[in-house]
C-alpha cells in the first residue's frame, strides 16, 4: 500500500489517495457483485493497463481536478471518474468496461480517496489474494520509468493507439529513454481526451 498526498485544492475534502496492488485474487466475482450494487468506495484498475502509481496518480489528480473546477463529474462518483480519466477516449461505459475490474481478472490495482483506517481495512478484509509490496531501494529508484511487472504494453499500444516502437520499448526491456516516451505517450494521450 502506498499513499500519495494530492493538494492542489485547499477547498476540497479530498487530500490524497491510497493505492493498493493485488495478485492472486480468487474472490473476483464476489468484489464484483458488491462493486455492482454500489456498496464499495473504491475504484479498482485493471493492472495490464497501469503504466505504475504516477499513472493512476494522474487520472486522480485529474477527477478532482475535474470535481473542484467544474463542480461535478463526467461519471457518477469520484472512483468511476479515475478510471474514466484513465482511457484516451471519451466514451464513459468502454472506459469503465476496459479499464475496471473485470470477471477474469485475478491481478488488479485498488485506488481510495481520502482513506480512513476502516476503509483500507475493508480493502484487506474482502480481497482474497497477495498484496504487492512495492520496493522503494535505491535500484527501484533508479527504474523510475519501469512499468509495473503486470502492465503489458501491447495491450496499452492499442488503448492508447500509441506507435508500435513506444509498445517495443517495454517487450524488448530497452533503455530508460525508451521506457520513459511510452510513459509519456500514454499521459500525453489521456491529457488529449476529448480534444481532437
Amino acid at each position: 500500500m502506498r499513499q500519495y498526498e494530492i493538494n492542489i485544492y485547499s477547498d476540497s475534502n479530498i487530500k490524497d489517495i491510497t493505492v493498493f496492488k493485488f495478485n492472486n485474487v480468487t474472490n473476483t466475482q464476489e468484489i464484483m457483485d458488491i462493486l455492482l450494487k454500489g456498496e464499495l468506495e473504491w475504484s479498482i484498475v485493471n493492472a495490464r493497463i497501469v503504466y505504475d502509481d504516477r499513472h493512476l496518480l494522474t487520472a486522480a489528480t485529474q477527477a478532482i481536478h475535474q470535481l473542484c473546477s467544474k463542480g461535478k463529474l463526467s461519471t457518477n462518483n469520484i472512483h468511476t471518474e479515475l478510471i474514466y480519466r484513465m482511457s484516451p477516449t471519451t466514451n464513459i461505459r468502454d472506459s469503465i468496461k476496459t479499464f475496471g475490474l473485470n470477471i477474469e481478472d485475478n491481478v488488479f490495482y485498488i485506488v481510495l480517496f481520502g482513506a480512513t483506517e476502516e476503509r483500507i481495512d475493508r480493502v484487506r478484509t474482502l480481497v482474497k489474494g497477495d498484496e504487492l509490496k512495492e520496493e522503494e531501494s535505491d535500484e527501484a529508484l533508479k527504474k523510475q520509468y519501469y512499468p509495473n511487472k503486470y502492465f503489458d504494453s501491447q495491450i496499452a499500444r492499442k488503448l492508447y493507439r500509441l506507435p508500435a516502437a513506444a509498445a517495443a520499448a517495454v517487450t524488448n526491456n530497452t533503455s530508460n529513454d525508451n521506457l520513459q516516451l511510452l510513459y509519456k505517450d500514454i499521459l500525453n494521450s489521456m491529457a488529449i481526451k476529448g480534444h481532437l
